[in-house]
């Protein structure tokens, strides 16, 4: 009796798992993408900070690293990183605008970043 429920388990996970795959539900894990970036705005306080950045995780990961970074705006086409004190979420005063080719994004979203491509790295070096 046992044996016979501990086959039907292995079953319904086998068929949850193949269900999962074909759907497409561990595409994301792929290409973590973050959830709170703002493509085309900016945050309207002045910048505490400016450097150079490859790209927005290099820029996300500077902010990371420093305490009263709370968001980062990022220009693409001039790899240019404002470090922000502040974030649309935390002051009453900031505000997102329009800033064609900048990406916004607050620390609670890169720290998802930072998180996801961790695992993500971390699931790619184990298989």
């Amino acid at each position: 009796m046992y044996f016979y429920s501990g086959i039907c388990t292995v079953v319904i996970f086998i068929n949850f798992f193949q269900s999962s795959l074909a759907s497409g539900t561990c595409s994301r894990l792929q290409n973590p993408e973050p959830r709170g970036q703002f493509v085309d705005k900016k945050l309207n306080v002045s910048s505490y900070f400016a450097l150079r950045a490859k790209d927005l995780k290099l820029c996300g990961s500077q902010c990371l690293r420093e305490k009263k970074c709370k968001s980062v705006n990022f220009e693409e086409e001039f790899k240019l990183c404002e470090l922000n004190e502040q974030s649309h979420l935390t002051s009453p005063n900031a505000s997102l605008v329009p800033a064609i080719g900048v990406v916004y994004m607050p620390v609670e979203e890169l720290e998802d970043l930072r998180v996801s491509l961790f695992n993500f790295n971390k699931n790619k070096h184990s298989m």
